[in-house]
């Protein structure tokens, strides 16, 4: 993760089924759309996880609204372009 989002911490890695922290759960039958699915649910997910952040509704709409900015002027996504 990059930008600031009040869910999870930047720079650091995920603990997900889908990352490299759990290769035995990897399955090669998932698909774009399930691996997209299993990021939803985490990121609407309040158990505390390795790499996840605590924050209020609040505090995630105001970053959501400052993510744009965040990557066009700071993050890495402007070499992309």
């Amino acid at each position: 993760m990059l930008t600031p989002s009040g869910r999870f911490q930047t720079n650091t890695r995920l603990s997900l089924l889908i990352s490299d922290f759990h290769p035995d759960m990897w399955n090669p039958a998932w698909t774009v759309s399930t691996i997209i699915t299993g990021l939803l649910s985490f990121m609407n997910e309040t158990t505390p996880t390795l790499g996840n952040l605590t924050s209020t509704d609040s505090e995630k709409r105001a970053l959501a609204k400052k993510s744009r900015e965040f990557n066009l002027n700071v993050c890495p996504f402007v070499l992309l372009h």
